[in-house]
């Protein structure tokens, strides 16, 4: 069983390689450097059918948002995606979410609910702090009516 793991993840690897640089021929134009494929280059290719025949082969996400699955393979968030980090993502999305995919999903969604609760609670204390200052603008008006009546009794 073992061997045969290993055989199926050397053909992985390989058919993930190939994808890689298929993504790059496809649209080399955008970036003639090899070594990385960007955003751009990922979404030229995926309008593909050959590619998107490839990812389902292999069980990856093939009719999904390009920007989504280009996102997931981008593991430095740099914009461009490495052979390698092409490899070591896309075995990821293969087959079903093992835990360590799970609880990464778990730990992201409670950073962006707290995210999420700051900014609410920002924009409750922005509102507080219109309202003060509108409260401050409405006395501000009565002073400077004031003195223009005490001006005008001066005068």
């Amino acid at each position: 069983i073992r061997r045969d793991r290993v055989r199926e993840r050397t053909r992985i690897v390989a058919a993930l390689r190939k994808i890689f640089e298929y993504i790059h021929s496809v649209a080399s134009h955008l970036h003639p450097d090899g070594a990385r494929i960007t955003m751009e280059e990922f979404r030229v290719a995926y309008q593909d059918s050959e590619l998107r025949e490839a990812l389902e082969e292999l069980g990856m996400p093939h009719d999904k948002d390009p920007a989504a699955v280009f996102r997931t393979l981008d593991v430095d968030d740099d914009g461009e995606v490495t052979a390698r980090e092409f490899v070591q993502r896309a075995q990821r999305l293969i087959g079903p979410a093992r835990t360590q995919d799970m609880a990464e999903c778990m730990v992201s969604s409670q950073a962006l609910l707290q995210a999420a609760s700051d900014t609410q609670q920002e924009a409750v204390d922005l509102q507080a702090s219109i309202c003060r200052l509108r409260g401050s603008q409405s006395r501000v008006a009565k002073l400077v009516s004031r003195i223009e009546v005490a001006t005008e009794r001066v005068q």
